[in-house]
């Protein structure tokens, strides 16, 4: 089993028995209902091992996810569209909803 699943799991238990995870459930544009996961907790030393696997594509229940690490004092845009330092770090599963194309034909 990959590292990166036994960094999950090692957080599906971690705080009292409970997972840390949180899963949200949002619609795409075209609205479909998909689920992302949020860890809810301090990661401690195991931080860098999640920066290790930053961007690296896992597969659960058949969906395919984003692992996306996004550190205390990076900048997001807010609500506003105001580029703001983040107070904290950020680990999530994301569904990977790119498209793919294939361009084989069409080249002049």
């Amino acid at each position: 089993m990959s590292a990166l699943i036994e960094l999950i799991k090692k957080y599906s238990t971690i705080l009292d028995g409970k997972s840390a995870w949180v899963s949200l459930d949002f619609k795409d544009k075209a609205g479909v209902k998909h689920t992302k996961y949020y860890l809810k907790c301090d990661t401690g030393s195991d931080k860098s091992k999640f920066v290790e696997h930053n961007k690296s594509e896992i597969v659960r229940n058949g969906v395919t996810y984003i692992l996306e690490v996004n550190l205390a004092g990076s900048t997001y845009k807010n609500s506003d569209g105001i580029q703001t330092p983040r107070k904290s770090d950020q680990i999530e599963l994301k569904p990977d909803l790119r498209q793919v194309s294939d361009l084989s034909d069409g080249w002049s």
